[in-house]
């Protein structure tokens, strides 16, 4: 997840033109533990290290959770939903692409903030990529987990709070930075989260030169809805035509035997048997 103050700069694209240069204005970095991780210069000093142990957390947590409830044969799939849930399932599909902030941030640091201006803080811009990189992984897991939670579940409740613990999942981040912030965890990572290179202004990509990466992002966006609603409309579609009924049923007896049983034969008569369940 991510700060607003990655957001805050003087212009936007849509009211500027690629040879005016008053496009070029100024951003910040995102305040958050993924930054940590390439505003350290050291890769063994302990912000880094504490950077890493944030962003190992959250893509376990996310794992997890993603094993657990994944199915390959559809059998947690329930065989069909009431209509309530049908409509949360997909009232959903929104409030999940407007919780899941890593993947536009992500996105938005690589088009905005080009290698000088990165380099020009003394920072890794290899590093810094592998920072949004981690972004995306983390927000694709979370849509992931998304998916499986809305196909799987069959009370809207269940929707709500599922995707309330993910949300929470991704907001871990925020949290320990804000907790290093305020002196919560100790001098050093107070240090390295009140850095300047948080309160500097970093310049931006000029707009020319962003363009076709701005329609790429627009792009992305757009298929990874149109994917996940696909999805959604595919599960609905099985659900409505009967695959997740019951193909068969196997019953297993035991060797048991019945003896002195009443028996009624094909004439209507009875009969005392001995019955081996097995057989019967």
């Amino acid at each position: 997840s991510s700060s607003v103050d990655i957001f805050q700069s003087g212009n936007t694209d849509g009211n500027t033109d690629g040879n005016n240069t008053s496009d070029i204005d100024m951003i910040q970095l995102p305040q958050s533990t993924h930054s940590l991780l390439f505003t350290q210069t050291k890769i063994y000093s302990l912000p880094f290290l504490f950077a890493l142990l944030v962003l190992a957390i959250s893509v376990a947590c996310l794992t997890l959770a993603f094993l657990d409830t994944y199915d390959l044969q559809g059998g947690n799939i329930p065989v069909n939903v009431s209509g309530t849930v049908r409509a949360a399932q997909y009232i959903s599909i929104l409030i999940a692409f407007f919780m899941e902030e890593e993947i536009p941030t992500g996105t938005y640091l690589l088009r905005m903030i080009p290698k000088s201006s990165v380099e020009r803080l003394g920072l890794s811009y290899t590093r810094f990529v592998f920072s949004a990189m981690c972004r995306l992984a983390i927000g694709y897991l979370f849509l992931l987990n998304v998916f499986l939670v809305l196909a799987q579940s069959d009370r809207v409740l269940d929707i709500f709070y599922d995707m309330m613990a993910l949300s929470f999942v991704s907001l871990i981040d925020d949290i320990a930075f804000q907790l290093a912030k305020f002196d919560v965890l100790g001098k050093s990572l107070r240090r390295a989260a009140s850095s300047k290179c948080f309160a500097a202004e970093v310049e931006k990509t000029p707009y020319a030169f962003r363009i076709k990466t701005t329609i790429f992002v627009k792009v992305v966006f757009v298929f990874n809805f149109l994917l996940f609603l696909g999805g959604m409309i595919s599960v609905t579609h099985l659900q409505n035509t009967g695959r997740f009924h019951c193909g068969d049923v196997t019953v297993t007896f035991g060797d048991e035997i019945w003896e002195n049983a009443w028996v009624v034969g094909e004439d209507g008569e009875l009969s005392n048997s001995v019955l081996v369940y097995s057989y019967f």
